[in-house]
């Protein structure tokens, strides 16, 4: 591809940037998504009962990808559902989760149906598919869980096969490989949940990229978090829901924007 035709992409892109509208969606997305957060960890902490990973798991896996502030308010909040939960806490966190993710997937399919031109569901089709995607996000996110807390054997299983490389001890820069193909999965899955019926469109290119750029974002944003000491004076004891709203918007821009990648290939192709 020349470097005319690239500059062209590159423009039009921010153009349809602009005119979608897509930072005011991914405001919105944010707000929808931050409303799930917590009520997903009840009802996966119920789910999942003694399975559920570890605080030291969670840190190592969360380790340079968000600030330890904001992994010390979920630590402190699964700490608090361990000691108090209850039947009438995981019937509230469902209805609060379905209904929050609901709305965020409606956002997300109505944002990528104005830049692909036509949603894939419209109606009363499109509210009860968003609930329906709901109780399928909550399943997915259960049986990564799952993998990821009973997958220790699988690890030990390869590192005894393979003499020359040993996962184990490169965790520092496997997980990276690791998070990079859960949100490329994520990604590809909304992209084809949410592409218009009939659609030849290739979606790989654009997921594939906003996997790589959510990664390295997510990485610069806490390094940059970690040397700003005084966010805390602003915010008081908000400060870690917002870094963790401000990091929401951040991935619904991205995700907007790899399908807005999508559709101006397909165009230009």
């Amino acid at each position: 591809m020349d470097a005319p035709k690239i500059t062209l992409i590159i423009s039009d892109i921010i153009q349809m940037y602009m005119d979608k509208r897509v930072s005011r969606t991914s405001a919105s997305l944010a707000y929808f998504l931050m409303l799930s957060i917590f009520p997903t960890l009840i009802c996966l902490y119920a789910m999942l009962g003694n399975l559920f990973p570890t605080v030291q798991t969670i840190e190592e896996l969360t380790r340079d990808f968000f600030p330890k502030e904001t992994v010390e308010t979920v630590v402190d909040y699964l700490g608090y559902v361990t000691m108090n939960s209850s039947a009438a806490m995981l019937s509230a966190a469902l209805l609060a989760m379905a209904t929050s993710s609901a709305a965020g997937f409606r956002t997300i399919q109505g944002a990528i149906g104005e830049i692909n031109g036509g949603a894939r569901y419209s109606g009363i089709f499109a509210f009860c598919y968003s609930f329906l995607f709901s109780l399928v996000f909550l399943a997915a996110i259960y049986f990564a869980f799952v993998v990821i807390v009973t997958g220790g054997w699988f690890i030990q299983v390869v590192d005894e096969r393979i003499s020359f490389f040993s996962i184990q001890e490169s965790w520092e820069w496997v997980r990276f490989i690791l998070l990079f193909a859960i949100f490329f999965l994520i990604i590809y899955g909304v992209y084809r949940i949410t592409a218009p019926k009939g659609t030849k469109m290739p979606l790989l290119k654009g997921a594939a990229a906003a996997a790589v750029t959510l990664e390295i974002v997510s990485i610069v944003f806490s390094v940059f978090i970690s040397m700003s000491t005084k966010y805390p004076l602003i915010y008081g004891s908000l400060a870690s829901v917002m870094i963790i709203m401000f990091w929401l918007y951040l991935c619904g821009n991205i995700l907007m924007l790899g399908s807005i990648l999508n559709a101006e290939l397909y165009r230009h192709r």
